[in-house]
């Protein structure tokens, strides 16, 4: 636009315009010329500073336009039709030719038609292949096992039961006789029996240890065979492969060379079709659709339109960044949003009965007391949440047997607040009414809680023990462990004197604890800080067999999950699995939770 006037325009039903004459370059600068991707309809815009000039440009330009491209068309329509007819002729000559070629190779090679992709023997070859790869994989494993058979490695027996209880025995014998040297003479018959069952004991092992040497030899000596056999069986089938392969490549390059010849044929074939219709039809004329006439105001610029754009563009993305940056994280609600980083939800604890003003106690369902959270798995053995701690105790157990020891595990959280000393605590009771000894160790030295809990003395207890210079073995452990009111669960409170406690957790004198516990007790719990706001959990985390995840519903954020657990992974600690702990049973994502069982 020039002098505040707005462009001509017409429409015409053609998609080129001739721009190479000097009146056109002269004015090429105002002119445009706008196709339309949806119609063969193009646009031609001419702007000038007079509305008539544009006007009468535009219609002169269309009416040259259509009177050219009319002889130009015919006399391309002609020229087009013969040179596809030679090129027909060529084309169908070549692609006879191409199909005499395929079918004599294809009667010569045994080749049924369409059977050029995989044949048999190399899918047979390739199955053989796999087999052969597995079998040198056991013979290389057997290979190993049986050298270490051979040199006697004590690693190499540690999977025969029979040579494992020998030991056990053998260092049992050996204790007892220890203990009688140091209140018998060597002479006594006591003493001289024990050293005759401890030869006894020594012989049977070095029996049972050549049995073991034996049979792993000949494991290896039979995948030996066996990978051999696989591997003359190979090269018979490869070379069988080959020269089908290459009769098979032939086909398909001679079975390419058809069909491109066939497609150039067909594309061609098409195309004189079209040229014979146009040429006994008159070719249809370019047709005007409006006449330009000279426009009554500017067209340019308009200024309220692109402000009111450029704020509805800005308030669109304000919203999308918005909604998608909250989409992004999401808290855990209900059983099933806490299976993170692959491993297994292993529970579900509800949210306790209301509570009374002021304290941290929940009425018992039948409403004749009241009881602590911690210990409800002891005090309402009948109620959903006692239920759902035998769940979660009946999955840890069922995670020990398909692979994972879980005899000593590790109980944390990912922020404060999550209930970890809740779970922790009614596990542990859980765990001793299953008739198991079991050892709760409050390893939380920044907020201890259990001594509250159990109702016992905490002047003494984990760092205690922790700061003492003492042999571990040496300790007392009756001094130690504090008894609670089920007779299979003990305590060890975290102790008064804790000044200078975020060193002594990653002390060895704990691994040693836990070690020493386990000879006298089914499992070992700890109860942690929680694992992203301290690093003592994970200090802790490298003395037991596995860690245990503690996330609150409608409190941790997904993220904040899986960061926790990928804290533990990344360590090499392995994670039994996660427990969502105070999800709401009457939520709507809830379904199907309903009482079962509320006489009780």
């Amino acid at each position: 636009q020039e002098n505040g006037h707005s462009p001509g325009k017409a429409e015409v039903s053609k998609t080129d315009a001739p721009l190479n004459t000097e009146e056109i370059r002269a004015v090429k600068t105002r002119l445009s010329v706008e196709p339309d991707r949806r119609s063969r309809i193009v646009r031609i815009v001419y702007t000038s500073p007079n509305p008539q000039t544009s006007a009468d440009f535009v219609n002169t330009l269309a009416r040259l336009y259509i009177d050219d491209n009319t002889d130009d068309r015919s006399s391309s329509i002609y020229e087009t039709r013969a040179l596809l007819e030679k090129q027909e002729r060529e084309l169908k000559s070549k692609l006879q030719q191409k199909e005499e070629e395929l079918k004599a190779f294809s009667a010569q090679a045994g080749i049924l038609p369409g059977n050029g992709e995989n044949s048999v023997a190399e899918n047979k070859l390739r199955l053989l292949q796999v087999e052969l790869s597995r079998a040198e994989a056991e013979r290389i494993t057997q290979e190993a096992v049986a050298r270490d058979a051979r040199e006697d490695a004590p690693d190499a027996m540690i999977q025969n039961d029979v040579i494992r209880q020998y030991q056990v025995t053998l260092t049992n014998l050996r204790n007892e006789l220890a203990d009688m040297e140091t209140i018998l003479t060597p002479e006594n018959y006591k003493v001289e029996r024990l050293k005759a069952q401890i030869a006894q004991m020594e012989a049977a092992i070095k029996k049972e240890r050549e049995k073991e040497r034996q049979r792993r030899q000949s494991e290896y000596e039979a995948s030996l065979r066996k990978e051999q056999a696989l591997r003359d069986t190979v090269a018979n089938q490869s070379s069988t492969a080959l020269d089908y392969s290459a009769k098979v490549l032939h086909y398909n390059v001679l079975r390419n060379e058809m069909l491109t010849a066939q497609n150039f044929y067909n594309a061609i074939a098409e195309k004189l079709n079209d040229a014979k219709v146009a040429t006994s039809v008159r070719p249809a004329e370019v047709r005007l659709l409006s006449k330009a006439h000279p426009p009554g105001r500017p067209y340019s610029p308009r200024m309220p339109w692109y402000a009111g754009s450029g704020a509805a563009a800005g308030l669109l993305l304000a919203v999308g960044y918005v909604t998608v940056k909250e989409r992004g994280v999401r808290r855990l609600r209900a059983p099933g949003d806490a299976v993170i980083c692959g491993l297994p939800e292993l529970g579900a604890i509800p949210s306790a009965p209301p509570r009374p003003i002021g304290g941290k106690v929940v009425k018992r369902l039948t409403g004749r007391s009241w009881s602590t959270i911690e210990k409800i798995s002891f005090e309402q053995e009948g109620s959903d949440m006692s239920e759902s701690f035998r769940g979660a105790l009946v999955s840890i157990l069922s995670a020990a047997r398909t692979g994972h020891s879980a005899r000593s595990i590790l109980i944390t959280s990912a922020l404060p607040m999550e209930g970890k000393t809740t779970v922790a605590s009614n596990v542990a009771i859980t765990l001793s009414r299953f008739q198991k000894r079991v050892v709760l160790i409050d390893a939380d030295l920044r907020r201890p809680r259990l001594h509250e809990i159990f109702k016992i003395d905490n002047s003494h207890g984990l760092a205690t023990l922790l700061a003492d210079s003492t042999p571990v073995e040496e300790i007392d452990l009756e001094e130690l462990l504090q008894p609670t009111p089920l007779p299979n669960l003990f305590v060890i409170a975290s102790g008064s004197n804790r000044a200078g406690f975020s060193h002594l957790l990653y002390s060895n004198r704990l691994g040693e604890l836990v070690q020493r516990l386990l000879q006298e007790f089914d499992h070992v719990l700890i109860d942690a800080p929680p694992c992203l706001k301290f690093a003592d959990a994970r200090g802790l985390a490298r003395h037991v067999d596995g860690v245990l995840l503690v996330l609150r519903a409608n409190y941790t954020y997904d993220k904040l999950a899986e960061a926790a657990a990928q804290t533990f992974l990344a360590d090499g600690v392995p994670v039994l699995g996660t427990i969502l702990n105070r999800w709401n049973p009457r939520s709507r994502s809830a379904y199907g939770f309903s009482a079962y069982g509320s006489g009780l």
